[in-house]
């Protein structure tokens, strides 16, 4: 069991007693639900839909759900109900759904949206059919167990589909060798209807990040993502978690993949190395230094095709954008997607815009690509770590396609965001500083031609961010353990746990693996800097976590920032016995692993919640669920029983 789902399920309920939680798992019952054959009062559904759909295309279908009635009701699903699913995949739903399944010759995608009288939602479905058929309907949108329904009919046609705002131009130039590559690179492009200025096709590339049988594709494992050239010897863009390990995995080798035709598959070319990254604002440069065959490449030699940098300052509400990348779904070659500049979002720890919305449509794949301006430019990165939402930092990825074609739609799959705007675009501009540092230049030698005067003080401005560690010099509160300061109000021991002062260290040992022990300094406490130093004496590394805690209100309300001995952390969230994570388990190279002592620190001040390792400044997020509460520190192991952990030097200061 991953680290995650322990904690997702494990601290699914709690038991309070003597400074211990206890995990225990509740298990509700089964029963049996029956629609009700009847219209809701009220709602009239209608439907939208391309007057033929080209076999193999992406085609939307858009259901208006109209409240005629005097009465709010919710919308609680939409199904769909058909004899011929299975040439029909659904890669795209709009807005969020918090559900889905599929079960026989229905589809339904569950929702909770609320309708008011005399207002209209549209839903929207972006699907895609192989075989050409004509499919027969029924949609059925529910509130509760009553639903009303319409029928639609889905022409699917082997057509040549009518040009759009994007035509990919052939080309026949296949990519073997690196020299191959220098020379055939500028062979393919994407232009559009108007005959604008040319799409850097070519600087877009795939990146396969092996975490087993290096270069085997056929057997191997690997996740890819997509980047962007940015220096002609060498150096690509692309986002930190496409490169960098996640919880479970390490690349072992990154594979650069180059294209060289628009309707042909990248082909694998050259293997990189990370040469800067910020994981907080998940961007990283890459460099390629080898060829598949291992032989070192003269970086001078490559003549790779950059892409031009835009001023992601200078755009507004509305411009036109064009994404490209390699999403995984809807085939191997690369794809381009349109959309609008959506609106712009603040991040804790950025200055300036930290993410571009964008209503374009994105699956996971496309991560670490690049977003154009109108012409051309680079003006922002994809990012499926965030949603561009002001209220979360991780997209809604839902797995909605058989993309590994194994016959089952789960995580092996690539996600499909979903939800309001569907995704976000890291502005290029806060990337600019990492390829300078890359590539050892000024800044100044990549502010974007054409700029306004100020540029280059803009784009220093962004990644100015105060990250200095809380001062905890005027500490109110402290234990050192030792002499007059040790306590034996910490001691605690039973069956599944044992807590006590041994030698100046608090001493804490999981005796019965699954549990957890708390450690309060009762007070209510609204803005709070904490700190300790703590270790992972033994035990399975990656297995336990040590924490600090803020406003705990009680055992089932407070916040919790976890590191791991094999250098990792997050932060959680427990809201009435429900464990959600604030930050998804990410690695920090800030975090000290094996045995050794790790300074964990955070600062609770307002809506802010900051956590730093060693001095390092990890991350800085915001929520408000939590104003005031109790403080302290925790160990806990997952799977293993009997693991050690030691605390010292635990401190509490005011803001």
């Amino acid at each position: 069991m991953s680290r995650n789902t322990m904690l997702a399920l494990g601290c699914a309920g709690l038991i309070f007693c003597g400074g211990i939680v206890a995990l225990f798992f509740v298990v509700g019952g089964l029963g049996a639900v029956g629609y009700l054959m009847s219209d809701v009062d009220g709602l009239e559904v209608s439907s939208d839909i391309p007057e033929i759909i080209p076999a193999g295309e992406r085609f939307t279908l858009t259901v208006s759900a109209s409240n005629v009635g005097e009465e709010a009701f919710d919308i609680t699903e939409i199904d769909f109900v058909s004899q011929h699913w299975q040439i029909l995949s659904v890669e795209a739903v709009m807005p969020q759904t918090t559900g889905q399944d599929q079960t026989g010759d229905r589809i339904s995608f569950d929702y909770a949206q609320s309708l008011a009288a005399g207002e209209q939602m549209t839903f929207e479905f972006v699907g895609v059919a192989d075989d050409p058929v004509t499919l027969d309907v029924e949609v059925q949108v529910f509130s509760g167990l009553a639903y009303t329904s319409t029928m639609v009919n889905l022409p699917i046609a082997n057509v040549q589909p009518t040009p759009t705002t994007i035509a990919l131009v052939e080309t026949a130039v296949p990519v073997a060798t690196p020299e191959e590559a220098a020379d055939t690179q500028a062979a393919a492009e994407i232009t559009t209807d108007a005959g604008s200025a040319e799409i850097p096709t070519t600087s877009s590339v795939q990146i396969f990040a092996f975490y087993d049988d290096p270069l085997d594709f056929e057997n191997g494992g690997y996740w890819h993502g997509s980047g962007s050239i940015v220096t002609e010897d060498g150096l690509i863009l692309t986002n930190a978690h496409v490169v960098l390990p996640d919880y479970e995995y390490t690349p072992e080798a990154l594979v650069v993949a180059l294209t060289a035709s628009a309707d042909e598959p990248p082909v694998p070319t050259y293997v990189a190395e990370i040469v800067n990254y910020d994981a907080y604002l998940d961007l990283a440069v890459i460099r390629v230094t080898t060829d598949l065959n291992g032989n070192p490449i003269d970086p001078n030699s490559l003549n790779l095709r950059p892409v031009q940098f835009g001023d992601s300052d200078a755009i507004n509400l509305g411009d036109d954008l064009l994404i490209l990348g390699y999403p995984g779904i809807g085939g191997e070659t690369i794809t381009a997607t349109t959309g609008v500049v959506a609106g712009f979002t603040q991040q804790r720890g950025v200055k300036g815009r930290a993410f571009i919305k964008t209503n374009a449509t994105m699956a996971g794949g496309v991560s670490g690509g690049m977003a154009l301006d109108e012409q051309n430019r680079v003006i922002g990165i994809p990012t499926e770590l965030g949603s561009g939402s002001d209220d979360t930092d991780a997209v809604d990825c839902r797995f909605l396609a058989d993309t590994n074609g194994d016959g089952s739609i789960d995580e092996g799959d690539v996600c499909v965001p979903t939800g309001g705007f569907i995704n976000a675009l890291r502005p290029v501009n806060l990337a600019l500083p990492l390829i300078a540092e890359a590539k050892g230049i000024p800044l100044s030698d990549l502010v974007p031609s054409g700029s306004t005067a100020n540029a280059q003080d803009n784009v220093a401005d962004e990644t100015t961010v105060d990250r200095t560690p809380p001062d905890m010099s005027n500490a109110f509160g402290f234990d050192t353990f030792q002499g007059e300061n040790a306590s034996d109000a910490w001691d605690y021991v039973d069956e599944h746990t044992r807590a006590e002062v041994v030698n100046g260290l608090m001493e804490v040992e999981i005796i019965e693996a699954g549990w957890i022990s708390n450690n309060w300094w009762e007070d209510d406490f609204d803005d709070i800097y904490l700190a300790v130093d703590a270790r992972q004496v033994d035990g399975v590394t990656g297995d336990g976590s040590m924490s600090l805690m803020c406003r705990a209100s009680d055992a089932d309300n407070m916040y919790a920032f976890d590191i791991s001995n094999d250098g990792w952390f997050a932060i959680w969230k427990l809201e009435d016995n429900d464990w959600s994570s604030l930050v998804e388990w990410t690695q920090a190279a800030a975090i000290k692993q094996g045995d050794a002592w790790n300074k964990i620190q955070v600062a609770c001040v307002g809506n802010d919640l900051s956590l730093w390792v060693n001095d390092q400044f990890l991350i800085s997020i915001e929520d408000d669920t939590f104003s005031s509460g109790d403080a302290g520190f925790a160990a806990g192991s997952f799977e293993e029983s009997n693991t050690n952990f030691e605390f010292d030097n635990f401190q509490l200061a005011r803001p």
